[in-house]
């Protein structure tokens, strides 16, 4: 094992906070315990010297300089792209650099969406989708006059109802859209389990993998997906930044829906014909820097070990789950109520104490946590709850980031007891 490991094999989360700096800082005069990482990660400092390496080094565009400095850009580049793609356990070729999972989700759906869903066709969704990988597929069921149904959730805890799919897909439907890991419920989708019904009935799956990639392991080729989308600022990479993975042969199939630069192979006055492959998907200037920060990113994460960062994330999650109670009576937990279900977060809320005015309250004992809709209003609706409370982990979070938020919440829960 590592540096960052105890002698048993375990992530010694004191060892990885080391490599933040931004954690020894006290924002507000308190030490920072920080627990949105669900949001976005926190960076350390072998990403951030990654980028300032490239800027110092090989600062200039890729695909374009007839030069070393433009050469070394390119190679930079393209590494970057195959680091992240052997992360992901798929072809390079198949892998598109994007500045967001939100491009890239909308991007499947404005593409392979615009040219497959027709009139009378059907999209299956969650209850529970992100508004990222809702709402192009509301737009693509306008534009064509196709259908949406939705994978219900249970009305108490939120928790999606997998065993309904069988009746929707009944239906034929022509997609599923759903996330690997809800950014709301935490809960891990049984994805392999659901590409095999799904394909079967010949439909395709698209995931937004936004909350897996950097909580525990992930190999696509494992899952069943047919489109993967996920965010770089999520995985300790810079804000810009992520990718969509597809399968060649649909890749092969679909329009890009941006045009310009480095994206063609001939342009002439009246007309256009494009590169092949992932290339004609990233029109204009790529974000290198953005993508070698990814790249370092993923080096880190696997040099922590996803299945090690997935037991500690584990441990804590099943802390939070047997404590909330606790500091908050009336505490009501979104999502399964087994921390082995759950990768990364834990979403909640209380009659007590508002979720906003929980954050506040935490915020003056330097605890960070999100607290709204988290980009899912149409599943805070179904639950009745304006807002929820959400506590996030990652590699460096430890056991005193969780001191200090349930002594805030029995703060919180004092102060509106009164």
């Amino acid at each position: 094992m590592s540096a960052w490991h105890r002698a048993d094999g375990s992530l010694d989360p004191r060892k990885v906070r080391a490599a933040y700096p931004i954690l020894a800082t006290r924002p507000g005069g308190n030490p920072l315990h920080y627990l949105d990482s669900a949001a976005t990660a926190q960076r350390p400092k072998q990403v951030v010297d990654a980028v300032s390496n490239f800027l110092f080094t090989a600062n200039a565009n890729p695909h374009r300089g007839a030069y070393a400095l433009g050469t070394a850009a390119t190679d930079a580049y393209e590494g970057a792209r195959a680091r992240v793609a052997r992360f992901l356990n798929v072809p390079a070729t198949e892998l598109i650099m994007l500045g967001s999972a939100t491009e890239a989700l909308n991007l499947v759906a404005r593409s392979w969406g615009r040219a497959n869903i027709h009139r009378g066709d059907l999209i299956v969704v969650t209850e529970a989708e992100h508004h990222a990988n809702l709402i192009p597929w509301q737009q693509v069921a306008r534009e064509a006059d196709a259908d949406i149904e939705f994978i219900p959730v249970d009305d108490r805890t939120g928790e999606i109802l997998w065993d309904r799919l069988d009746s929707l897909l009944k239906l034929r439907p022509k997609v599923v859209a759903l996330a690997h890991v809800s950014n709301v419920l935490g809960s891990i989708a049984p994805l392999a389990e659901i590409a095999s019904h799904v394909h079967a009935v010949g439909a395709l799956l698209s995931v937004d993998g936004c909350q897996a990639v950097s909580n525990m392991p992930v190999s696509i080729p494992e899952l069943g997906a047919d489109f993967y989308a996920f965010s770089a600022h999520k995985m300790g990479g810079l804000f810009s930044g992520g990718g969509l993975w597809a399968r060649a042969d649909l890749l092969a199939e679909m329009a890009p829906i941006e045009t310009g630069g480095d994206m063609i192979r001939e342009v002439r006055l009246r007309d256009a014909t494009f590169a092949e492959g992932t290339q004609r998907f990233e029109a204009g200037t790529p974000d290198a820097s953005g993508t070698v920060a990814l790249a370092a990113a993923c080096d880190f994460l696997d040099e922590l070990g996803r299945a090690a960062i997935h037991e500690h994330e584990t441990r804590l999650l099943a802390r939070v789950l047997r404590e909330l109670p606790d500091a908050l009576p009336d505490v009501r937990i979104l999502g399964t109520p087994h921390a082995e279900g759950r990768a990364g977060l834990v979403s909640f809320s209380s009659d007590l104490v508002h979720a906003h005015d929980l954050a506040t309250i935490l915020d003056r004992r330097g605890v960070a946590i999100r607290a709204g809709h988290h980009c899912a209003m149409p599943l805070h609706e179904q639950l009745e709850l304006s807002a929820t409370a959400r506590v996030s982990v990652a590699p460096y979070t430890d056991d005193d980031d969780l001191d200090a938020l349930f002594e805030g919440l029995r703060d919180a829960r004092a102060i509106f007891s009164r």
